[in-house]
């Protein structure tokens, strides 16, 4: 039996499991048991994907806690070989979770999932900002610096206090909203 858009069916997969993990990669032994159970009729599906360039297989050092000691292992991990693309991928699944702005707003509150990644910017969260300032606006019609508006506000908030002891907090304040800005100036070459 042929299966159609088999890769496109994978990549798709990847990405929702990506997203459930809240990150940008799945652990090996993750990464094959979803491959194996949805693409039982091709078993070296992900290793075909893997070979022909669309994956990167690798390990990553992760730190857990063991008795209330780090402990460091090294684990093979999976992850997209071009991050852009799977940037946008995993972006463009997050997004099509909403079921209308209302919802996608509430996810860009300084609670929700991606208010939390306005603080997380240069480490797993900017890839996703990226994607997002292209395809929110084509979709949604709205702005990063609209949906975070709250960060916005907080720093001039904290302008206007002028607190001289708490110049950490400022400053990563600032260093967010330059970034928000950044994303929207950086955006418009994409779309």
């Amino acid at each position: 039996r042929l299966r159609t858009k088999i890769v496109w069916n994978a990549v798709n997969l990847f990405s929702k499991e990506c997203v459930n993990a809240e990150n940008r990669h799945l652990k090996i032994e993750n990464a094959l048991e979803l491959f194996k159970t949805n693409f039982a009729d091709t078993p070296n599906l992900l290793l075909d994907l893997i070979e022909e360039g669309l994956f990167i297989k690798n390990i990553k050092k992760y730190y857990r806690d063991e008795d209330d000691k780090s402990k460091k292992e090294n684990v093979e991990i999976v992850y997209f070989a071009y991050e852009r693309l799977g940037d946008f991928l995993i972006a463009n699944y997050e997004v099509e979770n909403y079921a209308n702005i209302e919802d996608l707003k509430s996810a860009f509150q300084k609670d929700g999932k991606f208010g939390k990644i306005a603080n997380d910017y240069y480490y797993d969260g900017r890839g996703i900002l990226e994607a997002l300032s292209v395809i929110i606006p084509e979709k949604y019609f709205l702005e990063l610096f609209e949906l975070y508006q709250w960060l916005f506000e907080d720093f001039f908030i904290l302008d206007e206090k002028d607190s001289g002891h708490d110049n950490h907090e400022k400053y990563k304040l600032r260093y967010n909203c330059k970034n928000i800005n950044d994303l929207l100036l950086d955006s418009l070459k994409w779309r």
